[in-house]
């Protein structure tokens, strides 16, 4: 069945020459989107605790800004039902997403709640990252042939980690080296100008087109019965809030242990970041590998014993430097959890159901992003100290984790031996 999903979403419905420029485009897309990535992902809950933001607020920018995802892949079926069939279903919510980096500087010429205002605008912008975040997962799945989909999930995993480790570190310097706020106005006019660029990038992607059986063509309560009468759908879904959850609840913990526990600057905040992405880039060139010999599902729940190593280094830290080896330990964790998460998507999912379920699993996983934050914020505020804290999200990950390889103790039944195992006709590199 899950096999029949995966050629269903990749089939040979693409020539070997679109192929091969879709993966080119694919991978310029990244480029011009690191700006506003490290804007949105680095430097805003910096800027909001340096402006004095509480750790209620610092959780409401982390669940307030996963409660707008959930509402916007939501709202993201009755986009593409009523959207262009072409990628200007992916640009134009793109597009809004990356106002956000006009935002910032206004919100920093306003003379009261700076930070307030910072939050408003990161909600919204993440209410437009949830409608696009459904119609640009289904066509990724679709730009290139089935067996090249891991290497291209795992490829754009490596260059958003060298884009990451070069980009957080530059836009430190100039966050250092310029008074505030034009320190951000610089940074942000580079991001809006990229982001143009990103935007007609997006709209050059020539995707295969939407199977029929595939399209979101029932209603959500239709779909979610489906899914639920699916068992490898409710074992990925589970595991997705548990992990999401993991992963997420440290997002408000983490600019209150290095800025004001550890008393971090600009560039040295930038390099936990900057060690994280350089160790998913430095990954990539052994993930496909590692998939091939052990399997999605395998590396999937070592993503999340990874991830409890990560929190557990985080949360014993008392100097920066280690804080920057739990930084990379993140990022190979991350990376594996991220690409092996996609295919699994398409392995989990029902054979007539593949956009439902994309839809309903981001739900699922923006839901955890959303609650966790707001657990461990609550945890802050009523006087539980940041380090334990930090340890208990290391016990949520470890749980997530184990879970995971129980759930997975066979062998992955995604054929993961033929990635990359063979080079389609057109595809090889000159």
């Amino acid at each position: 069945m899950a096999m029949n999903v995966v050629s269903a979403i990749a089939s040979s419905d693409v020539t070997p020459r679109q192929a091969r420029q879709n993966e080119h485009l694919s991978v310029v897309q990244l480029i011009w989107a690191t700006p506003y990535l490290v804007v949105l992902q680095q430097y805003i809950p910096e800027l909001a605790t340096r402006l004095g933001a509480s750790a209620l607020l610092l959780g409401l920018l982390s669940s307030g800004a996963a409660l707008m995802l959930t509402v916007g892949t939501a709202l993201a079926r009755y986009w593409i039902q009523r959207a262009p069939a072409d990628m200007r279903a992916v640009a134009l919510p793109g597009l809004g997403a990356r106002a956000i980096v006009m935002w910032v500087p206004l919100a920093l010429f306003i003379g009261s709640h700076q930070a307030d205002w910072l939050v408003i605008g990161t909600l919204v912008c993440n209410l437009f990252i949830g409608i696009m975040q459904v119609p640009f997962t289904s066509a990724l799945s679709r730009l290139t042939f089935s067996d090249r989909v891991p290497v291209l999930i795992s490829t754009r995993w490596t260059m958003l980690g060298i884009g990451n480790a070069i980009g957080i570190p530059l836009i430190a310097i100039v966050l250092d080296n310029l008074p505030l706020p034009w320190n951000y106005v610089a940074v942000c006019t580079l991001a809006t100008i990229t982001s143009v660029v990103e935007f007609f990038t997006f709209l050059r992607w020539r995707p295969r087109p939407v199977l029929a059986s595939q399209r979101m063509q029932r209603s959500p309560a239709s779909d979610l019965k489906q899914i639920l009468r699916h068992p490898p759908a409710r074992q990925f879904l589970l595991l997705i809030l548990l992990l999401n959850f993991g992963l997420s609840s440290i997002s408000p913990l983490l600019p209150l242990k290095l800025v004001r526990y550890l008393q971090a600057n600009n560039v040295q905040y930038g390099w936990y970041a900057t060690m994280s992405w350089l160790a998913i880039a430095l990954t990539g060139l052994v993930r496909p590998q590692l998939i091939r010999r052990y399997g999605n599902k395998l590396l999937f729940a070592a993503s999340g014993i990874g991830l409890a190593m990560e929190a557990l280094t985080l949360g014993l830290a008392q100097s920066l430097p280690f804080t920057w080896v739990a930084g990379a330990i993140g990022g190979v964790s991350t990376g594996l959890f991220q690409v092996t998460a996609f295919s699994l998507i398409a392995e989990s999912s029902p054979p007539d159901c593949y956009e439902g379920f994309v839809g309903i699993q981001a739900s699922v996983g923006n839901f955890a992003i959303f609650a966790a934050p707001l657990i461990t914020s609550g945890l802050l505020s009523i006087g539980l100290p940041i380090g334990p804290t930090i340890l208990l999200c290391a016990a949520a990950r470890a749980i997530a984790g184990a879970l995971s390889y129980i759930t997975f103790a066979g062998p992955s039944r995604l054929n993961v031996a033929a990635i990359d195992a063979r080079e389609p006709a057109g595809l090889v590199e000159n």
